[in-house]
């Protein structure tokens, strides 16, 4: 298993997954595919991690809650 650790780049998500950019930039508006993380002010990148979550089960993908928000049950 590849090590979830560290970032891809699009071209990279863009070969491992067969999706175009546009449609990569539509799943991650519709929460369905991990959203991009600012590595730098002109570098973003793709969880490895959570790019293999979606991999593994990309009907059934939602991204992990994040530290700050809020629980959906409170």
């Amino acid at each position: 298993m590849r090590d979830p650790r560290g970032y891809y780049s699009l071209k990279q998500v863009m070969r491992l997954t067969g999706l175009s950019r546009g449609t990569i930039d539509r799943l991650v508006e519709a929460e369905k595919f991990p959203p991009k993380v600012e590595l730098s002010p002109i570098r973003r990148g793709y969880n490895v991690g959570e790019v293999h979550l979606y991999l593994d089960d990309p009907s059934g993908y939602r991204p992990p809650r994040r530290r700050n928000e809020p629980d959906e049950d409170a």
